[in-house]
């Protein structure tokens, strides 16, 4: 009987890890922005603080557990975020048609103007342009001189 007592002493007297339920927290915000990298971030200081709690002595460690679930699959989710984003793909427009005999009406595309080179290419009516598996073809231009609403500034 006296165990029992014992035990039940010890289990009223076991708290909840506050670096647990803080690793939860930030676990469930993680997961809300794992879309980004900040998400990612947040889930490795998450994974710290979670693991910590799960170690600490006389804690309850079951809020602590889901803390290391939520920010480990926030990570994972920021990692295949980052390989899906296409970084290794080239950031180049590329001429995919060109069809001879068409009028020379220069269009010039400047291509992710923030990053340090920027390319210019030249394209002329009825080819194709692509990027980003995106195709673009001009096949009409048309001059206006704007309307009552959309004008030109003098000069």
């Amino acid at each position: 009987m006296e165990t029992n007592n014992l035990t039940q002493q010890t289990n009223e007297t076991q708290k909840q890890s506050g670096l647990g339920i803080a690793g939860m927290v930030i676990g469930i915000i993680s997961i809300l922005l794992s879309c980004i990298l900040v998400g990612g971030f947040l889930g490795i200081v998450g994974l710290i603080l979670s693991i910590v709690g799960v170690a600490q002595k006389n804690k309850k460690v079951g809020i602590a557990i889901s803390g290391i679930v939520l920010n480990t699959l926030a990570i994972v989710i920021m990692i295949i975020m980052l390989i899906t984003s296409g970084a290794g793909e080239e950031d180049a427009v590329k001429n995919v048609t060109s069809e001879s005999n068409t009028p020379t009406i220069e269009s010039n595309v400047i291509v992710d103007s923030s990053s340090e080179s920027s390319s210019e290419e030249i394209f002329h009516m009825n080819e194709t342009a692509e990027y980003r598996n995106v195709q673009v073809t001009l096949t009409n231009v048309q001059e206006t001189s704007g309307s009552q609403y959309n004008s030109p500034k003098d000069g």
